[in-house]
């Protein structure tokens, strides 16, 4: 019966989900740091990151670098 209680969303505090979602955007924002250190766009990657949080942190990570065509 513990488990069960531990698992009840209903009875999430304010304070918990808006540490969650806090915790979200962090991990959000560092996939956008981690892919435009690579050279992909900021903006996109924090798009990105904010929606999709740990999974794009995980995508940015694997991406290879950006091939720079500058001359």
């Amino acid at each position: 019966m513990a488990i069960r209680s531990m698992l009840d969303f209903n009875n999430l505090s304010p304070v918990t989900v808006g540490g969650l979602f806090v915790a979200h955007c962090m991990v959000g924002t560092a996939a956008a740091v981690v892919a435009t250190r690579k050279g992909y766009a900021l903006g996109w990657w924090l798009i990105f990151g904010l929606i999709g949080g740990t999974p794009s942190l995980v995508v940015a990570v694997l991406m290879q670098p950006k091939e720079s065509h500058e001359i």
